[in-house]
């Protein structure tokens, strides 16, 4: 297969693992707090790399940023909690509309945190998908809900832990990030999961252990797309949560995504889309030019 076929393969997967993970979340916000939930996926993330990182011994788990990795687990921890409780409180096809404005978010946060130099191109697409977002809550015309703000802020939160994975990215391997990553979740909001704890049934714990593996292949399958393809190349099958999403809320909770919801995810998406074809256009040109350079110095 092209690589360009592999990517798409890699994020249709990841597609249906968030879409598995989302499904469960709801099935288990009635019963167990979304506290919980965080720390049953922080677990399970550390279980699965833990033992990797064990492997190589006490140098396996050495890292020269605990700080940041620790104020990063903050961040990822309300992003995740945010999350967790809007989709037990909105149909999950909103719910996921108005999670595509992380890369949006980003945009905004590269500047004001990378001090990246973002033109005209980047901003224009970045306003048209907040216009989107609009579109999909229409402020004065429908009840803006709590639960649609805190997708907002899992939205802009994620986006902050994004930038601060890029930093951590120069000096740290993946499996040092994502374990203690998720060991300071667990540390972070053990209190509060306790002070909230419902043991779950057998059916629950299962459900729970679901929505941390799902998460994790999720995660591993978005890597595969992206090692594969440029990610303007594979990020078009990133849209298809919506449909598999919309599809399993009305299936299993008779859900109906209304057209506001349609046309505000298909504006988001075409300026996040819009972004990532025009960062991969830059950098393009940007190595064509050193290519250039550099053959002009050796002639």
């Amino acid at each position: 297969m092209s690589p360009t076929v592999r990517g798409a393969l890699w994020m249709t997967v990841a597609a249906v693992f968030f879409t598995v993970m989302a499904v469960a979340v709801r099935y288990l916000s009635g019963d167990i707090p979304p506290i919980e939930m965080v720390a049953a996926r922080a677990v399970v993330a550390i279980t699965t790399v833990g033992p990797w990182l064990m492997r190589r011994g006490v140098a396996g788990l050495h890292t020269r940023r605990p700080v940041l990795l620790a104020v990063r687990a903050v961040f990822t921890a309300i992003a995740v909690f945010c999350w967790f409780y809007a989709l037990g409180h909105m149909k999950l096809a909103d719910a996921v509309t108005l999670h595509f404005t992380l890369p949006l978010f980003g945009v905004v946060l590269a500047v004001l945190i990378l001090r990246e130099k973002v033109g005209l191109h980047r901003w224009g697409a970045t306003v048209v998908g907040f216009l989107g977002t609009l579109v999909v809550l229409r402020p004065g015309l429908a009840e803006v809900n709590l639960a649609a703000l805190a997708v907002l802020v899992s939205a802009a939160f994620y986006a902050v832990a994004s930038i601060q994975s890029k930093i951590l990215m120069r000096t740290e391997n993946a499996g040092i990030i994502v374990f203690y990553m998720n060991a300071f979740i667990v540390v972070f909001i053990a209190a509060p999961t306790v002070m909230q704890w419902v043991t779950p049934t057998p059916w629950q714990a299962g459900l729970l252990i679901a929505v941390g593996l799902c998460n994790t292949l999720a995660q591993l399958a978005i890597q595969k797309a992206f090692h594969a393809a440029d990610a303007s190349a594979v990020l078009p099958f990133d849209f298809l949560r919506l449909p598999i999403t919309a599809l399993a809320g009305f299936v299993l909770f008779a859900e109906r995504p209304d057209i506001w919801t349609v046309a505000g995810a298909a504006i988001i998406f075409g300026a996040a889309y819009y972004i990532a074809w025009r960062e991969r256009r830059v950098r393009r040109r940007e190595t064509a030019d050193s290519d250039a350079r550099e053959r002009e110095r050796d002639a």
